[in-house]
């Protein structure tokens, strides 16, 4: 199975609402928590500083200082706090949207917004320098910041987890219940990678940890991959499956991450969906991607959702 992930793939494409005659830059407010203006018109900003933006696609400039070169076209995202007491003043903001939430994006306008979100995370997270305790400034177009003090630059990092579909003989699908989602929400086993780990190890170690199973790195397989900055994941995705002979599929959630965990065929998991029981994985996640290829069942063919 290899599935293009949901966030974006391919070359980078402009947001559509705004006309390419009239604005050189496209904006994408976000405020690093996970939410979007997507309505909120360019028009509305005259000037930009350095630490109110960062570049986020094409025609990356060194400096925000040295401004957009006449007839080039940026991708931006400005971080809503710093927005507020921008001028010209009374910008109304209007309804804040989820960004996993979004419709009718391009797959290049959902990565950005999600890269936009990560890249605000670490501007707000990391304020003071880890060396000497200055105060950190953004700094390389707003993918990193500098400090004043000590010139110590720290860059934005992505945490590795691996999440993973798991299949028994018959081809029925693993889904499970976390104790931080909201009721009936179902998922595939997911988790970081420990220092000193490999990814397959990782996959191995969570799924005996979460539902009791023990599974052989032998029988662990890539699929895809999928940055997922929310803040600041790197999802590296997985497939297993049990031999027929596999000796006992019954499953012991460990009551602490997961509440419970349930073999799906593919009709036992749309009647529960039909019917409320359950609700599966949120939007343009590499879950959704992994478990809609296992719906239409396109083993072994790329997928693109």
């Amino acid at each position: 199975m290899r599935i293009i992930p949901p966030l974006g793939g391919g070359q980078w494409d402009f947001n559509p609402q705004i006309p390419e005659d009239t604005f050189l830059i496209d904006y994408y407010f976000v405020d690093g928590r996970g939410n979007c203006w997507p309505d909120l018109r360019a028009a509305q900003v005259r000037e930009l500083a350095p630490g109110d933006c960062t570049l986020v696609g094409m025609g990356a400039v060194a400096d925000f200082r040295s401004g957009f070169p006449e007839g080039a076209r940026y991708q931006v995202a400005v971080w809503v706090e710093d927005l507020q007491g921008m001028e010209p003043g009374g910008v109304e903001l209007g309804e804040a949207v989820l960004i996993r939430e979004l419709q009718g994006k391009t797959p290049t306008q959902m990565q950005l917004y999600a890269t936009a979100n990560g890249l605000a995370a670490f501007h707000l997270r990391f304020k003071y320098c880890h060396r000497c305790g200055g105060s950190l400034e953004s700094a390389e177009s707003g993918w990193a910041r500098h400090c004043r003090a000590c010139g110590e630059m720290v860059y934005p990092r992505q945490d590795p987890a691996i999440i993973v579909t798991i299949f028994d003989a018959a081809g029925r699908l693993l889904l499970a219940h976390n104790t931080a989602w909201p009721a009936r929400r179902v998922s595939l086993i997911a988790g970081f990678i420990n220092m000193g780990e490999s990814a397959e190890q990782a996959v191995c170690r969570e799924i005996s940890e979460e539902v009791g199973l023990n599974v052989k790195p032998e029988w662990v397989s890539y699929v895809t991959t999928q940055t997922w900055p929310f803040p600041q994941s790197l999802m590296l995705a997985y497939e297993v499956h049990l031999p027929a002979d596999y000796p006992d599929l019954e499953l012991t959630p460990d009551g602490v991450e997961i509440e419970w965990a349930r073999w799906f065929a593919r009709s036992e998991y749309l009647d529960a969906v039909v019917s409320g029981e359950v609700s599966g994985p949120v939007n343009h996640s590499v879950a959704a991607a992994l478990v809609r290829a296992w719906l239409d069942n396109h083993m072994g063919t790329p997928v693109r959702i």
